[in-house]
């Protein structure tokens, strides 16, 4: 990009092994935004106690999510309908054609990923083979994940919600139309979906709707027995006895376990929980 001093930076995803060994996607533009004008860059990231960071891959497309598999190989959606997979060695491309755009990835280990599009698509890519899914309706899917390639769960606009059960998508009705933002797949019988004003959780028998009122609930994890949400401005809560609870007063809109911390990520910011306290702060990439 013309100069590097004026550029916007936006991390949209954090995964990795370890505090050594991390990688962001982040998407750098200038105001006013402009998609065609985005430039995404994967970063490798060293943090705690010093920060060191580097350049692996660009994109000249707007990417919107990563996921790395349990095997260490790296997933890029972008808004162009491609994957991107780097598979250590390599970076290689498969355009999913979904034109109106990719919105989330779960990678359930390094040939098999399942992902969400902005057309109401769920994508199943294993190896060479594409399935592809989609909403007669067209409505927008948020964020997909899975705790097993028998276990996938996909959320959208207007309180849409797919599972996958390794055979076929199943819609799942939840009582409510608001847009759909997060969802965590803990096991079968344990699943959070979240959105604007709502989480509701999955017993294993029935859902329940925790409150979470003036909440906008973009990303859920699961640390150390609890479940952290992040609320954008509202900071990050936890779920205790079906109740949220503020824990930490930081702008974060996605959370990320690695190894034993709990990462949060919101514009610049790459921050990090230890179980006692909060380390980090913004990024210059």
């Amino acid at each position: 990009m013309e100069n590097e001093l004026e550029h916007n930076t936006s991390i949209v995803s954090i995964v990795g092994k370890d505090n050594k060994q991390l990688f962001l996607l982040a998407n750098l533009y200038y105001t006013p935004f402009d998609p065609e004008s985005v430039l995404t860059a994967i970063v490798s990231l060293e943090h705690k106690p010093n920060i060191a960071w580097n350049t692996i891959h660009s994109i000249e497309q707007w990417c919107t999510s990563m996921d790395q598999s349990p095997g260490g190989s790296l997933f890029v959606v972008t808004m162009e309908g491609e994957l991107h997979k780097f598979d250590g060695n390599q970076w290689s491309v498969v355009d999913l054609n979904c034109h109106d755009g990719l919105n989330s990835v779960w990678a359930a280990n390094d040939n098999e990923v399942f992902v969400a599009g902005l057309g109401g698509e769920r994508i199943h890519v294993v190896n060479d083979r594409i399935d592809l899914s989609k909403d007669p309706n067209n409505i927008r899917l948020n964020a997909i994940h899975g705790s097993s390639q028998k276990n996938v769960v996909a959320v959208g606009d207007e309180g849409m919600v797919f599972k996958y059960d390794g055979n076929i998508w199943s819609k799942i009705e939840l009582p409510t139309n608001v847009n759909l933002l997060s969802v965590y797949c803990c096991s079968d019988n344990e699943i959070l979906i979240g959105g604007a004003e709502v989480l509701y959780r999955w017993d294993g028998a029935a859902w329940h709707d925790i409150e979470s009122q003036n909440l906008i609930i973009s990303s859920i994890e699961f640390y150390e027995n609890s479940y952290y949400v992040a609320c954008g401005d509202n900071g990050v809560h936890v779920l205790e006895n079906d109740k949220l609870d503020l824990f930490k007063a930081i702008t974060v809109y996605r959370l990320k376990k690695i190894d034993s911390l709990l990462f949060g990520i919101g514009n610049r910011l790459v921050t990090q929980f230890d179980g006692q306290g909060w380390w980090g702060g913004d990024l210059n990439l």
